[in-house]
């Protein structure tokens, strides 16, 4: 049987020189044990760098350039591009990956098992030790095989698919936010809100948005509640049915079967839950299992401030560490995270919308987030219609305060807190387009604010 190296490079050499590249530019050299891996390896390097095609005859060509080249590593090419059925690159990659970290794991256990069963145990060297774990566990050390032609080719490419109408990364999903927020892998994007202003109702809506609407796979890291509750807030958002009637069993037998009718969607697929209290590293390996079992597009956590710290300091620090963390995680699995954050009630007691400096309190989340965005309801504190006579009942704003190369200001929507709706405003009745927003329309809402770029 074919070791997953193996299935790795046979991958590579029977697919056409775009897919190739692209699988061999997430190859991280560290991953090869045997001599012929690493040969193959360097092979492939410079016919990456050369911008060639990658198949079995220009490899052969290459390793017999770089002196390389063994009789053997003919057979051996041949055995694993033979009998190649459908495999799923990206679980390959994973698996990869996984195998490398655990060998690492296995040295870094070693070392310790030695410092803990010594005369002399060093806490210095046990705590550096365990840093060691953390970065095998939590961070990525692949090599950038990229030159900066290669990067500004992508740029291009990029653009052209984006002209094209392609998507370059993760919607939210709302009619109201197209154009305006794009997640890339790498980004994280903090919601934060005052006690009550429906954070989590906003996540439940997401939920639907991206698992249902676009198919996406979503882990929702729930810190506060259990499943069960984000379950039916969830049922309550899909059917329209008020959840505390659900919670308090005050359902008619109509909605009862409505309920049901629901429970076989193919979507839910999309979603897995994981409730609890949780460390990063938690988070991690949650993360981790579902990318390796059925895929994972983005990562939800509710909230924040909820993240058990690694060590106890002040909480401004813990929350910076946490902040920081997350960053680093979501740049290693390349999964973008939507994180949600709980602002004081201190910053609430004048009623107005809050700004980036609310959430200067909650650690360096700002300077992590790639973009920051707030939730806010007026009618929460008695403001019943706004300057021109319209009603603000059932009405939210959606107010992001930083977005790196994207667009910021006030987007207003409609809320629905019994079943945990936030919509796009009753009077969108098209999907597109989105509205444009001068500048000072876009720093209405804080005109006092610091430039968050």
């Amino acid at each position: 049987m074919k070791s997953n190296i193996e299935k790795l490079f046979g991958s590579i050499l029977i697919h056409n020189t775009e897919i190739a590249r692209a699988t061999f530019s997430r190859v991280n050299p560290e991953w090869m044990t045997l001599q012929i891996h690493k040969d193959w390896y360097k092979a492939m390097n410079e016919l990456y760098k050369e911008n060639s095609e990658i198949d079995m005859l220009t490899m052969m060509q290459k390793l017999r350039e770089l002196k390389l080249f063994k009789q053997q590593y003919i057979i051996e090419m041949s055995n694993v591009t033979n009998d190649f059925g459908y495999v799923n690159t990206e679980s390959i990659l994973n698996s990869c990956d996984y195998e490398h970290r655990v060998r690492q794991m296995q040295i870094i256990s070693r070392d310790l098992s030695v410092e803990v069963n010594g005369n002399q145990m060093s806490v210095d060297t046990c705590i550096e030790i365990g840093e060691k774990i953390k970065n095998t566990l939590l961070f990525e050390t692949s090599s950038d095989h990229q030159t900066n032609e290669e990067i500004i080719f992508e740029v291009v490419e990029r653009h052209n698919k984006a002209k094209n109408g392609e998507p370059l990364g993760l919607e939210l999903g709302w009619s109201c936010t197209r154009g305006k927020i794009i997640l890339e892998e790498i980004d994280v994007m903090v919601v934060g809100g005052r006690p009550a202003m429906g954070k989590t109702a906003w996540m439940v809506s997401a939920i639907k948005k991206m698992a249902f609407d676009q198919n996406k796979k979503v882990a929702v890291m729930s810190l506060e509640m259990s499943k069960q509750q984000i379950m039916r807030r969830l049922l309550a958002h899909i059917t329209g049915i008020d959840s505390n009637k659900i919670k308090l069993g005050e359902c008619t037998d109509e909605e009862i079967a409505k309920i049901y009718s629901v429970q076989n969607l193919d979507e839910w697929k999309n979603v897995v839950i994981y409730d609890g209290s949780m460390t990063v590293m938690d988070i991690t390996k949650n993360v981790t299992q579902m990318k390796n079992d059925v895929g994972c597009d983005v990562y939800l956590v509710d909230y924040l401030q909820k993240i058990i710290p690694s060590k106890n300091e002040n909480r401004y620090q813990e929350v910076t560490k946490i902040s920081n963390d997350i960053k680093r995680l979501t740049m290693a699995m390349k999964i973008p995270c939507i994180a949600l954050a709980q602002l004081s009630r201190d910053s609430a007691r004048t009623g107005k919308r809050p700004t980036l400096p609310d959430l200067k309190e909650s650690g360096e989340i700002e300077q992590d987030a790639s973009i920051v965005a707030f939730l806010h309801r007026p009618e929460y504190y008695g403001e019943t219609h706004n300057d021109d006579g319209d009603t603000l009942e059932g009405k939210g704003e959606f107010l992001i305060g930083k977005n790196r190369e994207g667009i910021t200001g006030i987007v207003e929507m409609d809320v629905d807190l019994k079943t945990s709706s936030w919509n796009d405003p009753s009077a969108w009745s098209k999907p597109d387009p989105a509205p444009t927003y001068t500048q000072s329309t876009l720093n209405a809402y804080a005109p006092n604010d610091e430039n968050p770029f």
